[in-house]
């Protein structure tokens, strides 16, 4: 759920929320080790800082001059390959330690048709990551259009699953908008702080510092 989450909100703190309020409960409730529950939730839901849409890979490439599309197709294999050693991590783990992850009492064994219902469920998130990422990738749309199409596609799925309201629209609204603040913030943060550092000889004394360290 980390990795599906990530790539599609692309944002550490709404992967951590949505895992944490979602997963974390129902694993205390079911007497998971309180240690692992929460740091699968903080593992898996860091994941939304490299797998693509990621805020800090757009922050990253704004500032380094990077083609962000390059850096999303960087980030893509390294982010799946991180969520899967967590996956095996977890399992293994669990293998070796079952009290640390208990089956519920009243838990049921899985049929073809509890696999199906899950890999139906999965589609629309998987669709909306699909259209968003591969907009991006076939060059049809660039990450700022993508966005939008993400944002419409959101949209159709809450209409379709009737969770469509007036009062969904105006939270989602003020978050975009939040978000979209903080960004600025650190956009504008980072430039004053580069310039006042570049004017009190600062980017010197650093380079200075690391070429005396001897190290070539």
């Amino acid at each position: 759920m980390g990795i599906i989450l990530a790539a599609s909100t692309g944002i550490i703190g709404a992967s951590v929320v949505l895992l944490g309020v979602m997963s974390v409960p129902i694993m205390l409730r079911q007497n998971y080790d309180k240690p692992l529950a929460l740091g699968t939730v903080a593992a898996s839901g860091c994941l939304g800082i490299l797998i693509p849409p990621s805020i800090m890979l757009v922050i990253m490439g704004d500032q380094l001059a990077i083609p962000i599309l390059d850096l999303f197709m960087g980030a893509v294999f390294p982010g799946l390959i991180l969520g899967g050693l967590y996956i095996v991590f977890i399992l293994g783990y669990c293998k070796i330690f079952p009290d640390k992850a208990p089956l519920a009492v009243d838990h049921k064994e899985v049929n073809l048709k509890d696999v199906g219902r899950a890999l139906i469920d999965i589609l629309p998130p998987a669709a909306l990551i699909l259209m968003v990422l591969g907009s991006i990738f076939m060059g049809i749309a660039t990450v700022t259009e993508a966005s939008g199409v993400g944002a419409l596609g959101a949209t159709l799925i809450a209409a379709f699953y009737k969770n469509l309201s007036w009062k969904v629209l105006k939270d989602v609204v003020v978050n975009t908008m939040n978000t979209s603040a903080y960004i600025f913030a650190i956009f504008v943060g980072a430039t004053i702080f580069a310039l006042v550092l570049r004017e009190c000889g600062g980017d010197e004394l650093i380079e200075e510092a690391l070429t005396g360290l001897g190290f070539g």
